[in-house]
This record gives structure tokens, C-alpha cells and sequence, in this order.
């Protein structure tokens, strides 16, 4: 995995952390498409998948953001 890629993970991971304003998702580095997938944690899963280089160029408060709204579908889904 690019360093610069896995560095930019953990921050989100951090970011996501917050027990207030975080949320529930798992992030996956497809390194064969070139992909980060977001997958919320929960009884429906739901997947959504973004490139690399499109993640690499998002603020990590919009990939937080992101990752929230997913959740959230997830949690309607159910």
C-alpha cells in the first residue's frame, strides 16, 4: 500500500473515531482497482466505492461526511 494513502486512512480512521460526530464504517484499500471502499457496520451492509485518487484530493472532514451519510442509508435500509 502506498504510504501516503495509508496515512491519509488513519487519519480519516481517527477523524471517524469521535464518539460524537464519528461514524461506524470500515474502510478497505482495493489496491488491485485502485479503489477505497467504505462499508457500514451493521445488519444491512452497504458498500460504496470512491478512487484513490479521488480520496486522496478529498478533506478529510468531506470523506468523514461521506462516510456518516453512509451509515446513515445503511441504518434507513434496515
Amino acid at each position: 500500500m502506498n504510504k501516503s494513502v495509508e496515512d491519509k486512512i488513519i487519519s480519516c480512521l481517527f477523524s471517524l473515531s469521535d464518539p460524537i460526530s464519528g461514524a461506524q464504517v470500515e474502510i478497505i484499500f482495493d489496491d488491485k482497482n485502485h479503489l477505497i471502499q467504505i462499508q457500514a457496520i451493521g445488519t444491512i451492509i452497504l458498500v460504496h466505492s470512491i478512487p484513490v485518487d479521488n480520496f486522496m484530493s478529498m478533506p478529510i472532514d468531506v470523506f468523514s461526511s461521506l462516510c456518516r451519510s453512509i451509515e446513515k442509508d445503511a441504518g434507513i435500509a434496515a
